[in-house]
Protein backbone atom coordinates (compact mmCIF):
# COMPACT_ATOMS: atom_id res chain seq x y z
CA UNK A 1 0.00 0.00 0.00
CA UNK A 2 2.89 2.85 0.54
CA UNK A 3 4.14 1.84 -2.28
CA UNK A 4 0.87 2.59 -4.02
CA UNK A 5 0.79 5.79 -1.88
CA UNK A 6 3.32 6.71 -4.01
CA UNK A 7 2.34 5.93 -7.26
CA UNK A 8 -0.77 7.71 -7.15
CA UNK A 9 1.31 10.45 -5.55
CA UNK A 10 2.91 10.32 -8.70
CA UNK A 11 -0.13 11.53 -10.53
CA UNK A 12 0.66 14.84 -9.48
CA UNK A 13 3.86 15.48 -9.54
CA UNK A 14 6.75 14.44 -11.85
CA UNK A 15 8.85 12.49 -9.35
CA UNK A 16 9.47 9.31 -11.81
CA UNK A 17 11.13 11.98 -13.85
CA UNK A 18 8.37 11.63 -16.45
CA UNK A 19 7.53 15.44 -17.70
CA UNK A 20 3.72 15.69 -17.78
CA UNK A 21 3.52 11.88 -16.17
CA UNK A 22 -0.31 12.12 -14.90
CA UNK A 23 -1.64 14.14 -18.01
CA UNK A 24 0.16 11.42 -20.26
CA UNK A 25 -1.25 8.30 -18.38
CA UNK A 26 -4.85 9.80 -18.38
CA UNK A 27 -4.98 11.16 -22.26
CA UNK A 28 -7.86 8.94 -23.68
CA UNK A 29 -8.00 6.91 -27.17
CA UNK A 30 -9.49 8.30 -30.03
CA UNK A 31 -10.95 5.42 -32.27
CA UNK A 32 -10.87 5.85 -35.93
CA UNK A 33 -14.42 7.59 -36.28
CA UNK A 34 -13.05 10.50 -33.84
CA UNK A 35 -15.14 8.93 -31.05
CA UNK A 36 -13.28 9.78 -27.88
CA UNK A 37 -13.35 6.28 -25.33
CA UNK A 38 -13.43 6.35 -21.47
CA UNK A 39 -10.14 4.44 -21.49
CA UNK A 40 -6.40 5.83 -21.15
CA UNK A 41 -3.05 4.28 -20.73
CA UNK A 42 -4.15 1.49 -18.65
CA UNK A 43 -6.77 3.54 -17.03
CA UNK A 44 -10.62 4.10 -17.03
CA UNK A 45 -11.69 7.93 -17.00
CA UNK A 46 -14.84 9.25 -16.38
CA UNK A 47 -17.18 10.39 -13.81
CA UNK A 48 -18.71 9.09 -10.44
CA UNK A 49 -22.12 10.85 -9.71
CA UNK A 50 -20.98 14.39 -11.63
CA UNK A 51 -17.36 14.02 -9.87
CA UNK A 52 -14.45 13.28 -12.13
CA UNK A 53 -12.88 9.80 -11.45
CA UNK A 54 -9.80 7.62 -12.97
CA UNK A 55 -9.97 4.07 -12.03
CA UNK A 56 -8.90 0.22 -12.85
CA UNK A 57 -9.55 -3.26 -11.03
CA UNK A 58 -8.20 -6.32 -11.57
CA UNK A 59 -9.68 -9.83 -10.36
CA UNK A 60 -7.29 -13.20 -10.58
CA UNK A 61 -6.91 -16.27 -8.70
CA UNK A 62 -10.17 -15.34 -6.16
CA UNK A 63 -8.42 -12.23 -5.64
CA UNK A 64 -9.50 -9.08 -6.32
CA UNK A 65 -8.37 -5.05 -6.40
CA UNK A 66 -9.36 -1.93 -7.10
CA UNK A 67 -7.83 1.91 -7.64
CA UNK A 68 -10.25 4.90 -7.89
CA UNK A 69 -8.25 8.31 -7.72
CA UNK A 70 -10.88 11.18 -7.70
CA UNK A 71 -8.29 14.61 -8.60
CA UNK A 72 -10.63 17.40 -8.45
CA UNK A 73 -11.09 16.15 -4.20
CA UNK A 74 -7.25 14.36 -4.16
CA UNK A 75 -9.05 11.38 -2.48
CA UNK A 76 -7.94 8.02 -3.87
CA UNK A 77 -9.29 4.42 -2.57
CA UNK A 78 -7.12 1.47 -2.85
CA UNK A 79 -8.60 -1.99 -1.77
CA UNK A 80 -6.97 -5.37 -2.30
CA UNK A 81 -9.50 -8.32 -1.07
CA UNK A 82 -10.44 -11.89 -1.10
CA UNK A 83 -13.00 -12.71 -3.58
CA UNK A 84 -16.48 -13.79 -1.85
CA UNK A 85 -18.40 -12.12 -4.57
CA UNK A 86 -19.39 -9.24 -6.43
CA UNK A 87 -21.25 -7.25 -3.54
CA UNK A 88 -18.57 -7.71 -1.10
CA UNK A 89 -16.07 -6.82 -4.23
CA UNK A 90 -13.21 -4.27 -4.03
CA UNK A 91 -14.90 -1.99 -6.79
CA UNK A 92 -18.23 -1.89 -4.83
CA UNK A 93 -16.84 -1.51 -1.72
CA UNK A 94 -14.27 1.28 -2.96
CA UNK A 95 -17.66 2.99 -3.92
CA UNK A 96 -19.25 2.72 -0.74
CA UNK A 97 -15.63 4.38 1.20
CA UNK A 98 -15.94 6.78 -1.68
CA UNK A 99 -19.47 8.00 -0.84
CA UNK A 100 -18.71 8.21 2.86
CA UNK A 101 -16.09 11.28 1.75
CA UNK A 102 -17.67 12.47 -1.34
CA UNK A 103 -20.70 13.31 -0.41
CA UNK A 104 -20.82 17.18 -0.21
CA UNK A 105 -19.30 17.06 -3.87
CA UNK A 106 -21.74 14.73 -5.52
CA UNK A 107 -24.27 16.52 -8.39
CA UNK A 108 -26.94 13.74 -8.06
CA UNK A 109 -29.51 12.26 -5.92
CA UNK A 110 -29.22 9.32 -7.77
CA UNK A 111 -28.58 6.79 -4.51
CA UNK A 112 -31.93 8.47 -2.30
CA UNK A 113 -34.31 8.68 -5.09
CA UNK A 114 -34.57 6.05 -6.81
CA UNK A 115 -36.58 3.63 -4.29
CA UNK A 116 -39.23 6.38 -4.12
CA UNK A 117 -39.66 6.20 -7.54
CA UNK A 118 -39.61 2.58 -8.30
CA UNK A 119 -43.47 2.76 -6.62
CA UNK A 120 -45.00 4.95 -9.51
CA UNK A 121 -42.97 2.55 -12.40
CA UNK A 122 -44.85 -0.01 -14.09
CA UNK A 123 -42.51 -2.35 -16.00
CA UNK A 124 -43.32 -5.65 -17.70
CA UNK A 125 -40.61 -8.25 -16.55
CA UNK A 126 -41.35 -10.38 -19.44
CA UNK A 127 -39.50 -7.56 -21.34
CA UNK A 128 -36.62 -7.61 -19.60
CA UNK A 129 -36.24 -11.44 -18.15
CA UNK A 130 -33.87 -13.45 -19.80
CA UNK A 131 -30.30 -14.40 -20.74
CA UNK A 132 -27.46 -11.78 -21.98
CA UNK A 133 -24.36 -12.29 -23.78
CA UNK A 134 -21.30 -10.39 -23.15
CA UNK A 135 -20.53 -9.88 -26.98
CA UNK A 136 -16.83 -8.60 -26.51
CA UNK A 137 -16.19 -10.70 -23.29
CA UNK A 138 -17.97 -14.04 -24.00
CA UNK A 139 -19.70 -14.92 -21.01
CA UNK A 140 -23.13 -14.10 -19.96
CA UNK A 141 -25.77 -12.98 -17.09
CA UNK A 142 -28.91 -13.59 -16.15
CA UNK A 143 -31.99 -11.22 -15.54
CA UNK A 144 -34.96 -12.92 -13.22
CA UNK A 145 -38.01 -11.81 -11.76
CA UNK A 146 -38.89 -12.79 -8.31
CA UNK A 147 -40.97 -11.29 -5.39
CA UNK A 148 -42.57 -8.49 -7.34
CA UNK A 149 -38.97 -7.52 -8.31
CA UNK A 150 -36.44 -7.77 -10.99
CA UNK A 151 -32.59 -8.63 -10.26
CA UNK A 152 -29.25 -8.96 -11.87
CA UNK A 153 -27.83 -12.62 -11.79
CA UNK A 154 -23.83 -12.54 -12.61
CA UNK A 155 -24.08 -16.49 -12.24
CA UNK A 156 -21.63 -15.88 -9.45
CA UNK A 157 -24.05 -15.96 -6.41
CA UNK A 158 -24.47 -12.50 -6.72
CA UNK A 159 -28.33 -11.31 -7.07
CA UNK A 160 -28.71 -7.72 -6.50
CA UNK A 161 -32.18 -5.89 -7.55
CA UNK A 162 -32.80 -3.17 -10.51
CA UNK A 163 -34.48 -0.23 -9.14
CA UNK A 164 -36.10 1.26 -12.24
CA UNK A 165 -35.13 4.81 -12.96
CA UNK A 166 -37.68 4.79 -16.41
CA UNK A 167 -39.08 2.21 -18.23
CA UNK A 168 -35.68 1.27 -19.72
CA UNK A 169 -32.90 2.43 -16.94
CA UNK A 170 -32.67 0.35 -14.51
CA UNK A 171 -30.26 0.88 -11.30
CA UNK A 172 -28.08 -2.29 -9.46
CA UNK A 173 -29.20 -1.90 -6.20
CA UNK A 174 -26.31 -1.18 -3.65
CA UNK A 175 -23.56 -0.33 -6.21
CA UNK A 176 -24.70 2.98 -8.09
CA UNK A 177 -24.37 1.24 -11.47
CA UNK A 178 -27.07 1.87 -14.19
CA UNK A 179 -28.22 -0.79 -17.23
CA UNK A 180 -30.10 0.25 -19.80
CA UNK A 181 -32.32 -1.98 -22.03
CA UNK A 182 -33.02 -1.27 -26.16
CA UNK A 183 -34.74 -4.15 -27.67
CA UNK A 184 -32.70 -6.76 -27.14
CA UNK A 185 -29.44 -5.48 -26.25
CA UNK A 186 -28.01 -4.40 -22.26
CA UNK A 187 -25.70 -1.63 -21.80
CA UNK A 188 -24.05 -2.10 -18.38
CA UNK A 189 -22.90 2.11 -16.94
CA UNK A 190 -20.58 3.21 -14.23
CA UNK A 191 -22.12 5.04 -11.17
CA UNK A 192 -23.14 8.48 -12.20
CA UNK A 193 -21.94 7.85 -15.79
CA UNK A 194 -22.91 8.11 -19.25
CA UNK A 195 -19.54 5.51 -19.92
CA UNK A 196 -20.55 2.10 -21.28
CA UNK A 197 -18.58 -0.34 -19.90
CA UNK A 198 -20.43 -3.80 -20.91
CA UNK A 199 -22.34 -4.63 -23.83
CA UNK A 200 -24.93 -7.65 -23.95
CA UNK A 201 -27.41 -8.88 -26.35
CA UNK A 202 -30.50 -11.45 -25.35
CA UNK A 203 -29.84 -14.76 -26.28
CA UNK A 204 -31.84 -18.66 -26.28
CA UNK A 205 -29.24 -21.15 -24.26
CA UNK A 206 -31.14 -23.84 -25.65
CA UNK A 207 -28.14 -26.02 -26.96
CA UNK A 208 -28.69 -28.71 -29.89
CA UNK A 209 -29.55 -32.16 -29.23
CA UNK A 210 -28.30 -33.81 -31.84
CA UNK A 211 -26.01 -33.93 -34.71
CA UNK A 212 -29.00 -33.16 -37.39
CA UNK A 213 -28.60 -29.74 -36.06
CA UNK A 214 -24.95 -29.24 -36.40
CA UNK A 215 -24.48 -30.56 -40.13
CA UNK A 216 -24.88 -27.31 -41.32
CA UNK A 217 -21.32 -26.43 -39.81
CA UNK A 218 -19.23 -28.71 -41.31
CA UNK A 219 -16.73 -27.45 -43.39
CA UNK A 220 -13.34 -25.94 -43.63
CA UNK A 221 -12.97 -22.38 -41.93
CA UNK A 222 -9.99 -20.02 -42.44
CA UNK A 223 -8.57 -17.20 -40.93
CA UNK A 224 -5.92 -15.05 -42.71
CA UNK A 225 -4.99 -13.18 -40.08
CA UNK A 226 -3.71 -16.31 -37.96
CA UNK A 227 -3.17 -18.43 -41.11
CA UNK A 228 -5.07 -20.94 -39.08
CA UNK A 229 -7.62 -23.65 -40.18
CA UNK A 230 -10.51 -25.13 -38.51
CA UNK A 231 -11.88 -27.93 -40.16
CA UNK A 232 -15.77 -29.33 -38.92
CA UNK A 233 -16.71 -32.74 -39.17
CA UNK A 234 -19.61 -34.99 -38.33
CA UNK A 235 -18.32 -39.04 -38.06
CA UNK A 236 -19.53 -41.20 -35.86
CA UNK A 237 -22.51 -39.24 -35.10
CA UNK A 238 -20.21 -36.94 -33.35
CA UNK A 239 -19.04 -33.14 -34.06
CA UNK A 240 -15.19 -33.25 -34.13
CA UNK A 241 -12.50 -29.92 -34.29
CA UNK A 242 -9.44 -29.94 -35.80
CA UNK A 243 -7.66 -26.97 -35.55
CA UNK A 244 -4.77 -27.20 -38.11
CA UNK A 245 -2.79 -30.55 -37.77
CA UNK A 246 -3.42 -30.26 -33.73
CA UNK A 247 -5.36 -33.06 -32.05
CA UNK A 248 -8.71 -34.36 -32.66
CA UNK A 249 -11.65 -32.59 -30.04
CA UNK A 250 -15.08 -33.43 -29.31
CA UNK A 251 -17.80 -30.61 -29.48
CA UNK A 252 -20.66 -33.00 -29.55
CA UNK A 253 -22.06 -34.29 -27.60
CA UNK A 254 -20.00 -32.08 -26.03
CA UNK A 255 -16.44 -33.04 -24.29
CA UNK A 256 -15.83 -32.19 -20.47
CA UNK A 257 -14.58 -28.46 -21.37
CA UNK A 258 -17.18 -28.24 -23.87
CA UNK A 259 -20.37 -25.96 -23.47
CA UNK A 260 -22.99 -25.84 -25.64
CA UNK A 261 -24.73 -22.20 -24.42
CA UNK A 262 -26.97 -21.96 -27.81
CA UNK A 263 -27.26 -23.94 -30.78
CA UNK A 264 -24.75 -21.71 -32.32
CA UNK A 265 -22.64 -20.79 -29.76
CA UNK A 266 -20.44 -22.79 -27.95
CA UNK A 267 -17.00 -23.05 -25.67
CA UNK A 268 -14.61 -24.99 -27.04
CA UNK A 269 -12.71 -25.73 -24.17
CA UNK A 270 -10.55 -22.16 -24.72
CA UNK A 271 -12.49 -19.92 -26.24
CA UNK A 272 -15.96 -18.84 -27.57
CA UNK A 273 -17.12 -19.84 -31.27
CA UNK A 274 -19.64 -17.90 -32.47
CA UNK A 275 -21.09 -19.29 -35.62
CA UNK A 276 -22.03 -15.97 -38.48
CA UNK A 277 -24.87 -16.15 -40.72
CA UNK A 278 -26.08 -14.50 -43.65
CA UNK A 279 -29.58 -12.99 -44.63
CA UNK A 280 -30.78 -15.70 -46.09
CA UNK A 281 -29.27 -18.09 -43.16
CA UNK A 282 -26.51 -19.91 -43.93
CA UNK A 283 -23.10 -20.10 -42.57
CA UNK A 284 -20.61 -18.25 -43.44
CA UNK A 285 -18.31 -18.47 -40.84
CA UNK A 286 -17.62 -17.58 -37.10
CA UNK A 287 -16.07 -14.86 -34.63
CA UNK A 288 -13.97 -16.66 -31.93
CA UNK A 289 -12.45 -15.16 -28.55
CA UNK A 290 -12.41 -15.37 -24.87
CA UNK A 291 -12.14 -12.26 -21.96
CA UNK A 292 -8.86 -11.05 -23.55
CA UNK A 293 -9.03 -12.15 -27.17
CA UNK A 294 -12.33 -11.08 -29.46
CA UNK A 295 -13.83 -10.88 -32.18
CA UNK A 296 -11.17 -12.82 -34.52
CA UNK A 297 -13.41 -14.01 -37.78
CA UNK A 298 -12.50 -17.16 -39.63
CA UNK A 299 -14.63 -17.82 -43.23
CA UNK A 300 -15.95 -20.58 -44.21
CA UNK A 301 -14.84 -22.21 -47.50
CA UNK A 302 -17.27 -22.69 -50.10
Amino acid sequence: MEDLAKWDQAFYNDKLGVTGFGKKMNRQGTLNDGHVTDYAWGLQVHTYRGVPMIEHGGFMINFDSEMMRFPDQRLTVVLSNCWQGWQTGAMNLSYQIANLYLAPYFRDDSQTSHTAQHASIKINPDDFVGNYWNIYENYYNTIGYAQGRLFYDNTNGWKPALIPEDGQTFVIEGTGMTIRFEGNAMTLYTPGSNTPVQYFEKFDPTPPESTTELKKFEGIYASSELETEYRLTIKDDKLLLRVNTNPVRQLFPPAEDVIWNSKHMVWIGFAEMIFDFDKAGNVIGFTIGDSRVKGVKFTLNK
